[in-house]
């Protein structure tokens, strides 16, 4: 997974989480218990005055969300011997790639809920560059006052679409806080919810997402749900809508792999494919439009008849076109 560099250096109200700067085992943070949710993201019991009816499970469930990650997404998508001659700890993370040096530090972001005193809470990583990091950990102790670090947003938030990477501000806070994040001005749901808050009924169906993953009814009307481009609706190529929810892969919407095989099913399915993965668990299913933003090639198979296929050898390669072969019985 390709990370943006931080760059130089470039605000929330946090609730109190203790920890430590250490590379040491992970541990959990005070007052909750967190479970793994798809290998990365952890949920924990809430407590407070906000309480829902789970329509997953049929609990009821109090107290504000609050979810958390144990590693930044793109350390995780790193072979075992990159991860292992970097370190992953409770609060820092750093790992060498071909593409040189990545730092993170683990952060908080809030989102306020309507009428909710206590926020939707969300544990997260953010890219830090080498002097930032370097600076964050000399004065972890003693932070200085109005002191920020600019970093990428490092993981992919459930409900919303492409939350890595999204420009952002770290705060560092004393008295072993956790730091929290500011996002960077964007047209984004995220940024969005960050900024006006959220319905208790839109947190609900957030936190059943983190707590028992979405199902791909669910993606498809949450995709299909109408949201911006980047690009005009005069502009939009094709004849199936912009929202039209399409089949990819993950390493399509996390790492901007080139696209290698495209398909035009018979029912109308569009699927978008890396040509790296047959494996169930690495498809995601991604809004139409938001395909073309990163990859605008595709408006050349907007004639592309359904049944029939396009593929490469690879990223130099020429396109071919061809009739889709009936599978066999």
């Amino acid at each position: 997974m390709r990370v943006p560099r931080a760059g130089s250096d470039r605000p929330l109200t946090g609730r109190n989480v203790p920890y430590g700067l250490n590379w040491g085992e992970l541990s959990l943070i005070t007052h909750r218990t967190l479970e793994p949710y798809n290998n990365r993201i952890r949920d924990d019991l809430m407590a407070g005055i906000f309480a829902f009816t789970c329509s997953c499970c049929g609990e009821v469930h109090e107290g504000s969300p609050s979810f958390a990650y144990r590693a930044p997404d793109p350390y995780l998508t790193q072979p075992e011997e990159v991860q292992s001659a970097g370190e992953l700890g409770t609060d820092l993370c750093r790992y060498t790639d071909e593409d040189g040096e990545h730092y993170f530090a683990r952060t908080i972001i809030e989102v306020p809920i309507h009428g909710v005193d206590e926020p939707f809470l969300w544990g997260v990583w953010a890219s830090l560059s080498l002097e930032s990091f370097d600076h964050y950990i000399e004065t972890s102790d003693q932070p200085e006052e109005g002191r920020s670090y600019f970093g990428w947003l490092s993981n992919n938030l459930p409900y919303y679409q492409d939350t890595f990477p999204l420009a952002v501000e770290v705060h560092p806070r004393p008295d072993g806080q956790r730091p929290f994040l500011v996002l960077h001005e964007v047209e984004h749901e995220f940024f969005d919810d960050f900024t006006n808050g959220i319905t208790i009924e839109k947190a609900q169906r957030i936190a059943e997402i983190g707590m028992h993953g979405e199902t791909k009814d669910e993606s498809r009307r949450l995709i299909e749900e109408a949201h911006s481009h980047d690009f005009a609706s005069a502009d939009w190529p094709f004849d199936d809508p912009v929202n039209l929810a399409t089949f990819t892969t993950k390493y399509i919407v996390e790492n901007r792999h080139p696209l290698m095989l495209i398909t035009h099913d018979e029912e109308g399915d569009w699927q978008f494919l890396c040509g790296t993965t047959n494996n169930s668990d690495d498809v995601k299913i991604s809004c139409f439009g938001c395909i073309y933003e990163r990859h605008p090639e595709i408006a050349e198979f907007s004639n592309l008849p359904r049944g029939w296929l396009a593929w490469r050898e690879d990223e130099n390669s020429p396109w071919i076109r061809e009739e889709k072969q009936p599978e066999e019985n």
